[in-house]
């Protein structure tokens, strides 16, 4: 460039000014007074050296005196957020990244600086690295910032002890083969760790790099309509979406199995006791006890069953509320709405087919006629199996980013 770093750092802070502030440098008097800025910034080295060398350089050609406030990352970010969503004006010019700025100026917080770089004919904006200009323009295309300095990520490894243990790095190595690697690596020699990544709190020491790692495995932390935290988003890659899915649906149909019969173990217990202090223990025979087993385990497979439709229905939906809204609303007002006025539907409806199995017995005439209790346990599989396609084949064709 053929501005000095020193200016070029100022020129890349000044842009960052807050809709307030910019107006200041424009004939008003910003936060910091008529000749002096208030800077909020981060404690980067690259940073530091900046406050270090304005005296010398800028405030000595300008007259411009500087006040820095410099703090570690996560304290500046939470800081500078409140500074800019608030307008309160109390800092001139604050360091942002390109994460912050096309946010803050979709909501007018920063101002552009395009005025700026047109009247300035020392500098070249075709300097700044394409990739990082596009980042650091707003929704309107105008540019808001310019880089002081620019981050990227890469693999560095020792390749003498790569060597001494026989391992070849590929030229292009998967996530998954420098994993291997490093474990190999572990301890290769006193005190060595295989590898080295972030480990400290925030968003900037670990959830920027980390985020980049998992968005090469095809990963996201949001679906495309922006949820989280709910069962269909659960954090997971291409490669073992399938995988993350039937692992969830199995804890979830387990679960649900062994709770309901454990429930029912319970009230049987109960049942079992109250026929003793009766005197009537001896109705509990052989056959007794075979029928309450096989009702225990029947109820506690359609519960298990009911738990799968509504797995694959929120991950359908992308909802679990809505998933069980509906679904209860469908079972219980649609189905059994429709099935207690046309009885040649019931057949093919859930709620009637889980009434037959249930009761484990074939009802000519019944609830569902001619209907078996194998028949309606067949039919309520297969909707478990096209309702569980439907929704693994969504999860993994959709919320990848």
């Amino acid at each position: 460039m053929r501005r000095s770093s020193v200016r070029m750092a100022l020129l890349s802070l000044v842009v960052l000014l807050t809709s307030t502030a910019c107006a200041g440098w424009g004939g008003s008097v910003g936060g910091g007074g008529a000749n002096s800025i208030n800077v909020l910034m981060v404690n980067n080295p690259q940073m530091v050296d900046l406050q270090r060398l304005t005296a010398e350089h800028f405030t000595r050609e300008t007259g411009i005196t500087v006040n820095f406030t410099v703090l570690p990352e996560n304290d500046v970010r939470d800081k500078i957020s409140q500074e800019f969503s608030s307008q309160a004006g109390q800092y001139d010019v604050a360091s942002l990244s390109n994460f912050e700025i096309p946010i803050y100026a979709r909501s007018h917080w920063i101002a552009p600086m395009d005025s700026y770089i047109a009247a300035d004919p020392a500098f070249d904006q075709a300097d700044i690295l394409p990739p990082m200009a596009e980042s650091l323009k707003g929704p309107d295309g105008q540019i808001y910032g310019q880089p002081f300095y620019g981050e990227s990520s890469f693999l560095m490894y020792r390749a003498d002890v790569l060597q001494a243990a026989g391992i070849t790095m590929p030229e292009r190595p998967t996530w998954q083969q420098v994993a291997d690697i490093a474990a190999r690596l572990d301890g290769a020699q006193p005190g060595m760790a295989g590898i080295c990544l972030r480990g400290q709190p925030g968003w900037g020491q670990v959830f920027a790099p980390l985020t980049t790692v998992v968005n090469t495995f095809g990963g996201t932390w949001f679906t495309a309509d922006w949820q989280a935290g709910v069962i269909p988003t659960t954090l997971s890659w291409e490669s073992r979406r399938t995988r993350v899915f039937f692992a969830k649906l199995a804890a979830v149909i387990g679960s649900v199995f062994v709770v309901a019969l454990v429930w029912h173990a319970l009230f049987d217990g109960a049942l079992t006791g109250l026929l003793a202090l009766e005197g009537t223990f001896d109705q509990a025979d052989g056959e007794w006890l075979r029928a309450v087993t096989g009702l225990a385990l029947r109820v506690s497979a359609v519960s298990a069953g009911a738990a799968l439709l509504g797995y694959a229905a929120g991950h359908i939906g992308r909802s679990t509320a809505g998933a069980l809204g509906l679904g209860l609303g469908y079972v219980f007002a649609v189905e059994n709405v429709i099935g207690s006025n046309f009885k040649p539907l019931r057949p093919w409806m859930m709620f009637w087919d889980s009434t037959v199995f249930v009761k484990g017995q074939f009802e000519a005439g019944g609830d569902v006629p001619g209907r078996s209790t194998l028949e309606a346990g067949v039919v309520l599989l297969a909707y478990a199996i096209g309702v569980t396609v439907v929704a693994v084949w969504l999860f993994r064709s959709r919320d990848a980013a």
